[in-house]
């Protein structure tokens, strides 16, 4: 009687403790849906035709990453972010990372995100619909306000056929031009992060 009182009680135990481990799962489960926040981007791209991939990968943190594809003139993805886990991320079409106009970063944290441009690809493609996207538009609005800035793709793209072509000379040249580039935006990003304290940007 004894062992069978005893397999009773173990029996018993083991479904307590099934039911305790499912409500506390239930409880973990429930309160990642509360901190789940999806955010949607909606990009409307001018002759973006359908069918190419589409990647988007977090920079740093989670180093969250997925793709899809496109349709013709947009695309669109949904993902979820944490709240207070924003962050930049990375949006190319294809992985044709030598083209400057073929990605763009943008930074995610809620909300429905808008991604308009005329192209080709993503080349000065604008966003808006959260705090986070317009505050977006408007560093890359100061950035592009300086002429220098605003010639960095065409002389990464000569530094490339230099390159190619052997030019050592003029790549050197082409790179100095870079490095001074570089410097100015450095500077610039130092004045737009004192002037905007708060911005996740």
């Amino acid at each position: 009687c004894t062992c069978l009182q005893k397999e009773k009680l173990i029996i018993i135990i083991n479904s307590y403790m099934k039911k305790i481990l499912f409500i506390i799962s239930l409880f973990q489960l429930i309160i990642i849906a509360a901190n789940a926040n999806v955010v949607v981007v909606n990009a409307q791209i001018k002759n973006l035709p359908a069918g190419k991939w589409i990647f988007y990968r977090e920079q740093g943190g989670n180093d969250a990453m997925d793709s899809v594809k496109s349709f013709t003139g947009g695309f669109k993805f949904k993902i979820d972010i944490a709240d207070g886990e924003g962050n930049l991320y990375l949006i190319s079409v294809e992985r044709n990372y030598q083209d400057p106009n073929s990605y763009t970063e943008i930074f995610l944290d809620k909300g429905i995100v808008n991604i308009t441009g005329d192209g080709p690809l993503l080349k000065g493609a604008k966003f808006s619909g959260t705090p986070s996207a317009v505050q977006l538009n408007d560093y890359n609005n100061y950035m592009q306000s300086n002429e220098q800035i605003k010639s960095e793709s065409e002389l990464y793209e000569q530094a490339s056929n230099y390159y190619h072509a052997g030019d050592t000379a003029n790549l050197k040249l082409a790179e100095q031009k870079i490095d001074a580039i570089d410097s100015i935006k450095t500077q610039m990003q130092k004045q737009w992060i004192r002037k905007h304290t708060t911005s996740p940007v």
